[in-house]
């Protein structure tokens, strides 16, 4: 009786503090228990504490991928000392042989069975076969004349006659024998043949269409995500086409399905005068690079086509 009391008190005391004192949950807590399907967190801002550390001038480049609810979002900031790593991040991808390998595994998936190459095959199969069992059955001429030398050296043989020539041994069909089995038998000899071309054939055509319809959705994810950074890297080309009307020493990108923010910032990034007098010759290396790369992606702006070519107003007032 004695313990149940004292389990009563105990349970008591702690409901009592548990309503004075209400569970406190942290923001780590929170991001870490609410993430989609893809590993990420729901909640965007979650990422901030990462990404702020570029800022803070701890890392030189910092990105979250798979955001928001669908794990369909990307945030990542970055400064100058970092251009050659981000622009090996957000290359383009060119998707031209992956298109050639489609196309051509599309026409195998789509290829009628009865074409020229299995006609061929087919035939070639039954007469091969019609042949065989037709060669079969045809004595050998060599053989004859082997049986014919070994009987004329029989003692007895026409061979000994007085006359000296030899009397032709007549020859007997088997009984029975007909070419009708011969006939049934390179049927099922070309039947079986075709049977076997056309499993092949069915294995062929799974596997090639099998493989277009996964080239295919690389193809589909890569374009999309080529969408994405050619925004990306038309504005930073902008930008660092122009390093005389820089204001900001570090920027981060938001990328969305459907939206696409930057976000220049200048935020006292600690460059040392090494760093800064070489900035307008890695500026320019970089920008041939992504105008290159974009170029040939056929994702480069009009604007962007020339170096330092003057810019529409709407263009300067989003840059800016």
């Amino acid at each position: 009786m004695k313990i149940k009391k004292l389990l009563s008190i105990i349970l008591s005391v702690s409901c009592m503090f548990s309503f004075i004192f209400p569970l406190q949950v942290s923001a780590e807590d929170y991001c870490d228990s609410n993430r989609n399907s893809k590993g990420g967190y729901i909640d965007e801002s979650c990422a901030d504490s990462e990404l702020v550390k570029v800022g803070y001038n701890q890392v030189d480049y910092a990105s979250a991928e798979n955001l928001g609810p669908f794990g369909d979002e990307e945030r990542y900031c970055f400064n100058f000392r970092a251009l050659d790593d981000v622009y090996e991040k957000k290359k383009l991808v060119s998707v031209k042989k992956l298109r050639e390998e489609r196309n051509s595994l599309g026409k195998a998936c789509e290829a009628p069975f009865l074409n020229l190459n299995t006609g061929l095959i087919g035939l070639a199969s039954l007469l091969g076969a019609i042949g065989g069992y037709f060669f079969q059955n045809i004595p050998s001429c060599g053989t004859e004349s082997k049986g014919n030398g070994q009987d004329n050296n029989r003692p007895g043989s026409d061979n000994n006659s007085p006359s000296g020539t030899s009397t032709p041994t007549p020859t007997t069909r088997k009984p029975g024998h007909s070419i009708f089995p011969v006939y049934i038998g390179a049927l099922i000899s070309g039947l079986a043949s075709l049977i076997g071309l056309c499993v092949n054939y069915n294995v062929n055509k799974r596997n090639a269409c099998n493989k277009r319809d996964e080239l295919n959705h690389k193809i589909v994810e890569i374009n999309r995500s080529n969408e994405r950074k050619a925004d990306m890297l038309n504005l930073l080309l902008h930008a660092i086409d122009r390093p005389q009307s820089l204001t900001f020493d570090m920027v981060c990108f938001i990328s969305q399905p459907n939206n696409f923010y930057w976000d220049p910032k200048y935020v006292g990034i600690n460059y040392t005068k090494a760093e800064l007098e070489s900035f307008p010759k890695k500026f320019k290396e970089i920008a041939a690079k992504i105008r290159k790369n974009l170029k040939e992606n056929g994702k480069l702006d009009p604007d962007n086509e020339v170096s330092g070519k003057a810019v529409n107003p709407e263009q300067k007032e989003l840059s800016d």
